[in-house]
């Protein structure tokens, strides 16, 4: 009988090991899946913003156009104060673009009480609000090709969605180059 009796509780400390690896076993495995989950929704947040920006930066551009029929200083404005919105300050390269977009309605700004006069009296004007037109390009143009290296999930869980370097930006093939080796 007591041979039975060690036999029987051999077994249910089996069965109750077995139970405890199974139910740690779930356990990560729904851990694992939450998390695939978090990530693939800040990728997806992450990307509708970006989408968002860069829908709204060249209406800005368009906006700030001097040479345009429909420029207006209002009209400028509230494009600048929609890129500046989806802006994430946190990030070096969307910060520095807020900067641009600053920079560029400061220009537009100065610009504004010389429309009406010739060319030349404004070209210096002109000039400075081409520039920082171009200067937001170039920051959005990076933005829109650094992929989401800043990407993280929240300092809790000590994960980091993404590792690559600015230098390992992505960048379109030549002409011709495509499976060529």
């Amino acid at each position: 009988m007591k041979d039975t009796l060690q036999v029987a509780l051999i077994g249910l400390a089996g069965v109750g090991l077995g139970g405890a690896i199974t139910l740690l076993s779930q356990a990560m495995n729904i851990r694992a899946q939450n998390r695939h989950r978090r990530e693939e929704e800040l990728r997806s947040i992450r990307e509708q913003r970006r989408a968002r920006m860069l829908d709204a930066v060249p209406g800005l551009l368009e906006a700030a156009d001097i040479q345009s029929d429909s420029f207006s200083y209002t009209a400028v404005l509230r494009h600048v104060h929609h890129s500046q919105l989806l802006l994430d300050p946190h990030e070096k390269e969307e910060r520095n673009l807020a900067v641009s977009i600053s920079r560029l309605a400061w220009a537009v700004h100065e610009y504004i009480p010389l429309q009406s006069q010739d060319i030349g009296d404004k070209s210096m004007e002109a000039q400075e609000v081409l520039g920082a037109q171009a200067e937001v390009t170039e920051r959005c143009r990076r933005i829109a090709w650094s992929g989401a290296a800043g990407l993280t999930l929240p300092e809790w869980t000590g994960l980091q969605l993404f590792s690559a370097s600015p230098s390992q930006t992505p960048c379109l093939p030549l002409r011709g180059s495509v499976g060529k080796m």
